[in-house]
């Protein structure tokens, strides 16, 4: 995008984070797209309509509390000639009703698109949860220094990574939807739970982007273990219903590994 649009997509994602921990959820709803992809903070919680995701952030604005937003670090991390992607980094501090000062940290990424007219709409969003006990931040309250960002503590939870798929759009995913993937020439498909993307990157690095929640179970196939239902005799199953081949020579050595035994 020119610098005037990825300027004011900046503007506007900042404008909606802030709007959203205030409870509101009108300009959001002005730029996104009807057929928006949506990606919560835990494994399979995905929406595909603006409908659905409304829904949920209006449920999660009635859960919080009026928030100050600190230390708001807004940034691109990609910019081609109709899309960007914005992500957002920051400290949420809240009041309880029992006076407490809580803080925790946050993250968004948008995927902003720029149509014929020069009209921005966001594609793509993911985000952190606003839940003040979440699995992925601890909660500090104002009885240990109410104005010290030290006192968050945050565990690692972004597993997010950036694709092309082969109709050139960028694809925001987390490794945690992730069933399996195979190699395919010089691209790679990557199977979610409700979807495969044939993605422009290599296998070999593709492989380099996981982590220990995935094994290789053949030269052309990885799976996350945890979504492996059954083993066959030259297969495993995966909770898709999908069988990943595996030669028969290798399924000692992956039992072993999905039971993390050496």
């Amino acid at each position: 995008m020119k610098k005037e649009y990825l300027s004011r997509a900046m503007m506007l994602s900042r404008e909606i984070i802030d709007n959203l921990w205030n409870k509101d959820t009108t300009l959001a709803n002005q730029y996104f797209t009807d057929d928006i992809v949506g990606i919560g903070p835990y494994q399979g919680e995905f929406y595909h309509t603006k409908e659905q995701l409304m829904d949920t952030l209006e449920t999660l604005c009635d859960m919080i509390f009026i928030s100050e937003i600190l230390n708001e670090e807004i940034y691109p991390v990609a910019n081609e000639l109709h899309t960007c992607v914005i992500v957002g980094h920051f400290v949420v501090k809240t009041i309880q009703k029992d006076k407490d000062i809580n803080y925790m940290e946050q993250a968004v990424t948008l995927v902003w698109n720029l149509d014929k007219r020069g009209e921005l709409s966001i594609s793509h969003i993911h985000y952190s949860s606003p839940a003040v006990q979440s699995r992925f931040f601890e909660v500090f309250s104002s009885a240990k220094k109410a104005n010290d960002i030290d006192y968050v503590k945050v565990q690692n939870a972004d597993d997010l990574i950036s694709i092309k798929d082969a109709n050139k759009h960028i694809r925001i995913i987390s490794l945690s939807a992730v069933e399996y993937a195979k190699a395919l020439g010089h691209d790679t498909m990557i199977y979610l739970h409700d979807e495969a993307i044939q993605a422009k990157i290599s296998w070999k690095t593709f492989l380099a982007l996981l982590d220990n929640r995935f094994i290789k179970v053949h030269r052309s196939y990885v799976v996350q273990r945890e979504c492996v239902k059954l083993i066959g005799k030259n297969y495993l199953e995966m909770h898709s219903g999908d069988q990943v081949p595996v030669p028969v020579k290798n399924m000692r050595t992956v039992i072993n590994a999905l039971t993390h035994k050496k």
